[in-house]
């Protein structure tokens, strides 16, 4: 998304002598500062759909997220010079048994009440920006990368890296953006949504794996007719 000079995208160098990694705190901040304004600037009274991959980056939890892993087991006054710094909350339990309340904070039992989500905050850093501001956060499936469609706009980018770039890095920095725009035109950013949909739409009618293999086919596969011939976009590819 871009308006004028402002833009959603960040070229990042990541390296430890560089700008770092490119970790969850990042994310937050490009949500905050560019995507959701410039969605709310571009399409006002919408509300936007952010579809991330189940990584561990996008499912990280703020600093503050009451996280069982981060806590103490033993009650005693939480230092501020500790990285996490727990938000307000309020444990409610239908028992008024002090000995059921103390073994809260038993490690067993926290994990367990972590699982079972009585420790509501359980929200990525991610899709509390994205909540709070009104909008719809979602998470692709693990290992389907196909049911992602930036995973075809990236492999464009890379062709229309390789076909112009003399594989130097500062031609590489040069025209980073002009090969990005060119993969990510409307037009082409429609047909990779269109071919993921394609792939959601077979794994979700279909009753077993068989089913979906006959089903995708007919879409990631081409018969030529002609006799010894293939057209000539496969050769340059």
């Amino acid at each position: 998304m871009k308006i004028q000079k402002w833009s959603s995208r960040k070229l990042f160098k990541a390296g430890t002598a560089r700008d770092g990694w490119w970790t969850s705190k990042y994310m937050v901040e490009q949500l905050k500062e560019d995507a959701i304004g410039l969605f709310e600037a571009l399409h006002p009274n919408c509300v936007a759909v952010f579809l991330f991959d189940n990584s561990s980056n996008h499912g990280a939890f703020a600093d503050d997220a009451l996280v069982a892993s981060r806590m103490t087991l033993n009650e005693k006054p939480w230092p501020l010079s500790e990285k996490f710094q727990f938000r307000d909350t309020v444990y409610i339990s239908r028992s008024t048994d002090m000995e059921e309340v103390q073994s809260f904070y038993d490690e067993k039992e926290i994990k367990l009440r972590d699982k079972k989500g009585n420790l509501k905050t359980k929200k990525s850093a991610l899709e509390e920006v994205i909540i709070n501001s009104g909008h719809v956060f979602e998470l692709y499936p693990k290992y389907h990368c196909e049911c992602n469609w930036i995973e075809m706009y990236w492999g464009a980018a890379k062709r229309e890296a390789r076909l112009k770039c003399d594989y130097s890095f500062k031609s590489l920095e040069e025209n980073i953006n002009s090969f990005l725009d060119k993969a990510g035109d409307l037009a082409h950013i429609r047909r990779y949504f269109r071919r993921s949909m394609d792939f959601i739409e077979a794994y979700s009618r279909c009753t077993d794996g068989r089913e979906v293999v006959q089903k995708v086919k007919k879409f990631v596969e081409k018969k030529y007719l002609s006799h010894r011939k293939v057209c000539l976009q496969i050769w340059y590819s």
